[in-house]
Formats: C-alpha cells, sequence, structure tokens
C-alpha cells in the first residue's frame, strides 16, 4: 500500500494503526523543515526513536500542543526538558546560546514552532485527504495531554537538553 493511500484510509477510518511509520516520516520532515529554517539551534534525531512507540523523554517541563481537525482530529505536541525548551526559544529568538530568555518567551516561541510543525505537517500529509483546520497553539507546564490514541513520537537531542514531537489521533 501507498503511503498517500495508507494515510488516507487512515484519516477516513479514524485510525493511525495503517499508518504510523509513514505519518512519523512526515513529522520528522517537518520538524526537520522547521528547526533548519526557523531555528539557529543543532537538532538531531535519536537513533531508533522514529517509531510508533518510542520511549518517552524523562525530563519533560513544558509542552505545546496544537490540534487539528477535519476527517480525522488530533494533535501535535511539542515537549521539552528545560534546558531544551529554552534552546528552541533562543534559536527562534536569534539569541546566543549563553543568553537568558524569561519563561514567558519560552512560552511564546514554543507555541510557535509547534504551530509551524504542524503546519508543515497539515501541508504535506494531512491536506490531501481533506480539509482540516489547525487550533491556537496551548502551553502547559503540567504536561498532561488527554488524547485517546497515540500515534508516534520523535526524539531530539538539542545543543541543549532535549525535545519530543508527537502525534496524536482523537
Amino acid at each position: 500500500m501507498s503511503t498517500e493511500r495508507s494515510i488516507a484510509d487512515a484519516v477516513q477510518t479514524g485510525s493511525l494503526t495503517q499508518c504510523e511509520r509513514e505519518l512519523l516520516g512526515h513529522l520528522e520532515a517537518a520538524v526537520d523543515k522547521v528547526f533548519t529554517t526557523m531555528l539557529s539551534t543543532v537538532c538531531e534525531l535519536v537513533e531508533g526513536t522514529t517509531a510508533p512507540h518510542a520511549p518517552a523523554l524523562s525530563n519533560v517541563s513544558i509542552e505545546a500542543v496544537v490540534g487539528f481537525s477535519g476527517p480525522a482530529h488530533g494533535a501535535v505536541v511539542l515537549r521539552c526538558s528545560p534546558e531544551g525548551a529554552a534552546d528552541i526559544a533562543r534559536g527562534l529568538l536569534m539569541l546566543g546560546e549563553g543568553d537568558t530568555v524569561e519563561l514567558a518567551e519560552v512560552r511564546d516561541a514554543l507555541g510557535e514552532c509547534a504551530n509551524m510543525v504542524t503546519g508543515a505537517l497539515k501541508t504535506r500529509a494531512l491536506d490531501p485527504h481533506g480539509d482540516f483546520r489547525l487550533t491556537v497553539p496551548t502551553i502547559d507546564t503540567c504536561v498532561s495531554v488527554p488524547v485517546p490514541h497515540h500515534g508516534g513520537r520523535l526524539v531530539y537531542k538539542l545543543a541543549q537538553g532535549s525535545a519530543a514531537i508527537e502525534i496524536w489521533l482523537a
């Protein structure tokens, strides 16, 4: 079954089981695009984490969630260690490695990063199969997203800290 066909089937049936790896491939391409063009930080996919059930980060302090709705409903979740969140914020704001960032700047930067990754994923993998809309990013420091189905996780080592990008389908 082709990638395009399996994604279309998953969107129509509301199930990621047929295409988790394909969606993770699209998610990885979206992350690469955003981190390469918009962030001035080092981003390296951790070996063995491109899988539907990759291990979670152990030191998560903040997450940004962007929902999508259309023929299927779900979310893209960006979870970061404290150092990873600050690293992403410094990269997006084009600050130096030693520059301090305020919590409000970190929250804004993570929301924008999650929004850009979700937008790239929407354009690349979802839009060809229907009309999808994105929600405004929500930021949480309690780190608990009650979404019923996990579609996969990519874990990245940043210049400082780490980040995980997850896709969920409700």
